[in-house]
């Protein structure tokens, strides 16, 4: 009927409501408001049964889980939000969820879980810039780790490439700084501390 159509909309807006709001505290560091504002969003997707609002809620609640070190339980909801998204089709989310996975595999340093992690984030975005750039950083990150500088050093030039096109200076910074630490790594301690230094000057910029 026309008054159940009104009630399921306004209850998904109030899911969407919610999600938003822990968007912002989850911006501002508020890792519990935001964690609570997460599981208010599941709990109401999945009252409402909009299963696309529910592995959106699955993705924010593993990123406030991962903020407050809660790895088990960002490790669950990071898998149930991937399987969710795989089944509906939403790569993007699921692409998403995918590489917050690989990020906990690279704090846990399970380098080779993690690479696998981020490849299959980027093959889900499907050339989507801004989530593969943010991988591509990463990738080169678990590479130099693993002693691999060569694989670490063409991510990072595919890296830069793209965050420098994108004005993505958050993406710039964190691959100079991976970029100083292959250098070093290779003897090349003079042009390491020169891009540390120009890292440093972005991130003051």
């Amino acid at each position: 009927s026309a008054l159940e159509s009104n009630s399921l909309h306004a209850s998904l807006e109030e899911v969407r409501g919610v999600r938003v709001l822990g968007g912002f505290h989850y911006a501002a560091g508020e890792w519990q408001e935001a964690a609570a504002q997460a599981e208010q969003a599941l709990a109401l997707s999945r009252r409402v049964g909009d299963e696309r609002e529910e592995a959106l809620a699955l993705l924010w609640l593993a990123g406030t889980a991962f903020a407050q070190g809660r790895s088990e339980l960002a490790k669950e909801s990071g898998k149930a939000s991937v399987l969710l998204a795989e089944r509906l089709g939403d790569l993007r989310t699921a692409a998403a969820a995918t590489s917050l996975l690989g990020v906990l595999a690279l704090h846990e340093r399970d380098y080779g879980a993690a690479r696998a992690l981020f490849e299959d984030s980027i093959a889900a975005l499907g050339g989507e810039e801004f989530g593969t750039v943010v991988n591509l950083g990463n990738l080169a990150f678990a590479a130099f780790r693993q002693g691999d500088l060569p694989e670490a050093a063409a991510k990072l030039r595919e890296n830069l490439t793209l965050s420098l096109r994108l004005h993505d200076h958050n993406s710039t910074t964190h691959a100079l700084e991976v970029l100083a630490a292959v250098l070093a790594a290779r003897g090349e301690t003079t042009i390491a501390a020169r891009i540390l230094g120009a890292s440093a000057g972005l991130c003051e910029d």
